[in-house]
């Protein structure tokens, strides 16, 4: 038998033993499927919240997917190209799969900390599961400020530790013998590969390059 909720709302168990969760709001029917009936009072007065906080429902309805199509967009015309694509890579290779099917308003912590935890599990990488995650939360967080979610699931979720090297360091010896190869083997550049070691100047400050000089 269906239950009737605070407000409006239905909640209803169903075949399979999970809970079934429907409401109507703005002349919208929207459904959530969960566990226990808990969490589908939850989702239930979560949506209630939403018209007052200024929500885009049909947005909201939208899956990830379409979401991140238009976050890319805008992406693609406010950043670098280098940047944009390697935006788009790690969406389409590790968000997109496990995520983009959801609907926005479907976002959770927990389902989020379970698709993080996934991809760790089956061997993604410590820096390319959390590289992923980062852009993933940057992305909600515009969410938030087109009205689109009322909050930001992925504030919720631990992201997994990446491991850090530790800095190699040449020792007394191995600089003085890199000075006296510098003369034999290189005596064009020398000087600076000399300011280089010297200096621990990175390549385009040794250069002289200007913004003006990067493509």
């Amino acid at each position: 038998m269906a239950r009737r909720t605070r407000g409006e709302g239905t909640l209803y168990k169903t075949e399979s033993g999970r809970w079934r969760a429907q409401i109507v709001i703005q002349g919208r029917r929207l459904s959530h499927t969960t566990k226990t009936a808990r969490e589908g009072r939850e989702w239930i007065r979560h949506q209630l919240e939403k018209p007052d906080q200024g929500i885009n429902l049909e947005r909201a309805s939208a899956p990830l997917n379409d979401y991140l199509d238009d976050w890319l967009a805008n992406v693609k015309t406010s950043r670098a190209s280098s940047t944009y694509k390697n935006y788009f890579d790690y969406i389409n290779r590790y968000i997109r799969p496990i995520l983009g099917e959801f609907k926005m308003s479907d976002l959770r912590p927990d389902l989020i900390q379970s698709a993080v935890d996934g991809m760790l599990k089956n061997g993604t990488p410590a820096y390319s599961t959390a590289y992923a995650f980062k852009l993933l939360k940057m992305s909600l967080k515009r969410a938030v400020k087109l009205g689109i979610l009322g909050f930001n699931p992925a504030d919720g979720v631990t992201p997994p530790k990446t491991p850090k090297k530790e800095m190699q360091v040449w020792d007394e010896n191995q600089v003085q013998t890199y000075l006296l190869t510098i003369d034999a083997e290189q005596p064009r550049s020398g000087d600076m590969l000399k300011l280089a070691v010297g200096t621990g100047m990175r390549l385009g400050k040794l250069l002289g390059l200007k913004w003006a000089d990067v493509d």
